[in-house]
């Protein structure tokens, strides 16, 4: 199952709070107990890539630990292993592949029909405690799953109720027989004066 995709509603309220407060956190590097203005981490998460700001990287970063209980983050390396930049990837779309003597030993990233093999060593995977899986984190999301389905379910048969109820408070009966196409136009008539939230409660007549 996809938790990415819960992200709506009360669901979306609850973890783009968080994920704002994450966001907005200003680091720090101290050296001797000091204060240090600059320093290379500081500069590549500020920077993040050229389509991303610091915020950004991190806001998305909580948001999707909140969902999937994993985030990955691409780094793109100098010549000399520097970072020079961090994309976030999607959660959902990335595999970790186990070694069997190397914990980890690459993740494949698929979008669509292509396939990158992206090395252990150019990933970081930030990831929550899963007591069934030490490859993958476990989400808040995934955590509350039950509650999250009974909200949902409720919220869309509520909303199918209201569209699609045509029961009036009150009917008059007729004792004629009626032809297929006189029911059907009594049908549509009916749906058209009683169905709906706005209609609730006219008279209707049989």
């Amino acid at each position: 199952r996809n938790f990415v995709d819960e992200y709506t509603g009360w669901v979306y309220a609850c973890v783009n709070v968080i994920a704002e407060s994450i966001a907005n956190i200003e680091f720090v590097i101290t050296k001797g107990g000091k204060t240090v203005d600059t320093h290379p981490a500081i500069e590549v998460i500020s920077r993040a890539n050229p389509f991303m700001t610091k915020f950004e990287l991190l806001h998305i970063t909580q948001a999707y630990i909140e969902l999937d209980g994993n985030a990955f983050w691409y780094i793109v390396k100098d010549g000399k292993g520097q970072p020079l930049s961090i994309w976030p990837l999607r959660p959902d779309l990335v595999k970790v592949i186990p070694s069997e003597t190397e914990y980890i030993d690459h993740y494949l990233y698929t979008v669509g029909n292509k396939k990158f093999k992206i090395p252990s060593t150019e990933m970081l995977h930030f990831k929550t405690f899963n007591p069934t899986n030490p490859y993958r984190g476990m989400g808040t999301v995934q955590a509350s799953v039950a509650s999250i389905d009974a909200d949902n379910f409720s919220r869309e048969w509520n909303a199918a109720f209201f569209a699609n109820s045509a029961r009036p408070d009150a009917v008059l009966k007729t004792t004629e027989s009626l032809a297929p196409e006189e029911q059907d136009r009594l049908i549509s008539a009916w749906k058209s004066q009683h169905q709906g939230t706005a209609r609730a409660g006219n008279i209707g007549l049989l």
